[in-house]
């Protein structure tokens, strides 16, 4: 899990985001005006709402005060959820978040002006919904998320649209 930012004419738009790492599916995400623990307490339930995060999961973030937060650590134990934390200050840390924030901005955010957070907030889940739908990932061999995350379940794959 990782937080970004988003310029808009309203202020600052946060953006947390879930990724599962074996398929690098976003599969939670939460945006507001703020980055407080309650945003990233959001992303995950919602992850968790998919029913793709089981207890015993192991939830890897940066050392940001959201993440160290008692109300995030409660929420995570109370979930069986075990927090990862790698060093401080090493950029590779959380690299597939970075990666995919990288691409949220290069791809889709960089030539758009919002005006408000809502216009920003639909891009970024315009953009999450392609991400895993339609954006095929080398490390993937080349296949999208939903198709490894369907690989993976054993489900067939999904026709995209």
């Amino acid at each position: 899990g990782d937080i970004t930012y988003v310029r808009t004419d309203e202020g600052w738009l946060y953006v947390a985001s879930v990724i599962d790492l074996a398929s690098r599916s976003v599969i939670g995400w939460a945006s507001g005006k703020r980055q407080t623990a309650d945003l990233v307490v959001t992303a995950l339930n919602r992850a968790i709402l998919t029913g793709l995060v089981k207890a015993n999961a192991i939830f890897h973030s940066d050392h940001g005060t959201q993440y160290r937060s008692k109300r995030f650590t409660r929420f995570c134990h109370r979930r069986g959820i075990r927090r990862s934390m790698g060093k401080n200050f090493q950029c590779w840390d959380n690299a597939v978040a970075e990666s995919f924030f990288s691409k949220l901005k290069g791809e889709r955010l960089r030539w758009h002006r919002f005006v408000t957070r809502k216009q920003a907030t639909y891009e970024v889940a315009d953009y999450m919904r392609h991400f895993n739908t339609r954006r095929r990932h080398q490390t993937l061999g080349y296949a999208t998320p939903a198709e490894t995350m369907a690989a993976l379940n054993g489900r067939p794959q999904p026709i995209a649209a």
